[in-house]
């Protein structure tokens, strides 16, 4: 299973560094396993699945500005060998529960940021770019956890 950086990119704009786990170590579904630099904030991820990290994408720790390029391609993180994916499946959101969370974190993102036209892929257009850069500074926090789901 590889993780999925699109949407860390897209709120994250550039982010001068990536940190993840090495290679062979043991990671558990919900520890916080991507760490995003950007203008001296720091954008943590959670796994989304437990297992051994068996791959880790050398050219996104050199270019972090390859995962925003081609997120879906060249721009993949990490890959990890879960031995109980299913398991770890039954724990995330899904269908109408996750289409739900999603518009209201979107609503409460929206009403976080001043742009007044500000699209966003929910909305139906073109996913917006550097999100956290245009909240301010005090909202960045907050506004992490709640899109990431981070305690």
């Amino acid at each position: 299973m590889e993780a999925d950086p699109d949407f860390a990119a897209r709120v994250a704009g550039g982010v001068s560094r990536i940190d993840v786990p090495a290679r062979g170590q043991w990671i558990r579904q919900g520890q916080k396993i991507i760490a995003m630099q950007k203008d001296g904030f720091e954008l943590d991820l959670v796994s989304p699945i437990e297992g051994t990290v068996v791959d880790v994408n050398d050219a996104v720790l050199t270019d972090p500005n390859v995962t925003r390029a081609d997120p879906y391609g060249h721009g993949w993180l990490l890959k990890v060998n879960s031995p109980d994916a299913k398991t770890n499946f039954r724990n995330l959101l899904e269908g109408n529960v996750a289409r739900r969370w999603m518009e209201d974190a979107a609503g409460r993102l929206r009403g976080l940021i001043a742009a007044p036209k500000l699209v966003t892929a929910h909305d139906g257009g073109v996913a917006a770019d550097d999100l956290l850069g245009l909240l301010p500074a005090a909202e960045r926090e907050n506004a992490v956890r709640e899109l990431f789901l981070i305690a």
